[in-house]
């Protein structure tokens, strides 16, 4: 990892001022630091890829709930046909012309009410695939979310490895290095700090 190289160099300055046991010591803790931090990031990646998958399962059930719907609205376009030709077929049969004012009424309320049941059809498709499609935005924004977490945990963790490791070789205050780290912290989380563990 880019952020142990980082640290190499300064293990190998204190050891030669340090003992080994101390040096040993400082290394362990950078050690377990640095796995702890590549735990984290790989959390926040595996958080983002399934939240990844459920947007993309989501726009999916979108782009199918429409063409369902679609279908539908059009079964009752077809359905609203039939009971207009069948309305005719017995005015016809009753002896009333096709172009009676009463009959012409009742094919013009069944024309009326399929047209009704068509766009019925398609606005509630149309509802349903903005949920589906607002449900998988939500999802991407809490996987970006939970991976940006991610990186301000590594780098929290390995700058606490890492003031504990040149505590132990250089005396230096841990309050003093603590401050230091809380100040890069800070910038990281503001997009302006040098030091990242992780792509965006």
């Amino acid at each position: 990892m880019a952020f142990m190289a980082a640290a190499i160099p300064l293990i190998a300055a204190g050891a030669g001022a340090a003992g080994a046991g101390t040096a040993a010591a400082a290394a362990a803790s950078l050690l377990a630091a640095g796995v702890s931090a590549a735990a984290a990031l790989k959390q926040g990646r595996d958080a983002k890829a399934m939240a990844k998958f459920q947007a993309q399962q989501q726009k999916a059930n979108a782009a199918s709930q429409i063409a369902s719907g679609q279908h539908q609205a059009l079964a009752r376009r077809r359905e609203s046909e039939i009971r207009e030709s069948r309305a005719l077929a017995v005015a016809g049969a009753s002896g009333a012309g096709t172009l009676d004012p009463d009959v012409l009424n009742i094919i013009s309320g069944l024309a009326a009410q399929g047209e009704k049941e068509f766009q019925a059809e398609n606005f509630n498709a149309q509802t349903r695939a903005a949920q589906s499609t607002t449900g998988a935005a939500m999802s991407e924004i809490q996987g970006q979310q939970a991976k940006e977490a991610s990186q301000i945990s590594a780098t929290s963790t390995f700058l606490s490895g890492a003031i504990d490791a040149g505590t132990s070789f250089f005396g230096a205050p841990r309050g003093a290095a603590t401050t230091n780290a809380n100040t890069l912290n800070a910038l990281n989380r503001s997009g302006q700090g040098a030091f990242q563990l992780g792509p965006r």
